[in-house]
């Protein structure tokens, strides 16, 4: 199996289905038979492994994103 971490520099905001708010700091790619995953550190400062699916991205105001709805 060939798997690849990738550290988010910046990291990326998301809304974690279930878990609320947080960074996503790194990105694990296991290959093409598995989703990618994303270790969240939360806003409560629990550190999560969540499926990306399970993740959409927050707000920012310097890019005009808006924020998105809850899961």
């Amino acid at each position: 199996m060939n798997q690849t971490l990738l550290q988010l520099n910046p990291p990326i905001w998301v809304q974690a289905k279930l878990h609320g708010e947080g960074r996503a700091i790194i990105l694990i790619d296991y290959g093409l038979d598995h989703s990618p995953m994303f270790v969240v550190h939360l806003n409560d400062g629990r550190f999560r492994v969540l499926n990306i699916e399970d993740c959409v991205g927050c707000e920012n105001l310097t890019l005009a994103v808006e924020r998105p709805s809850p899961l």
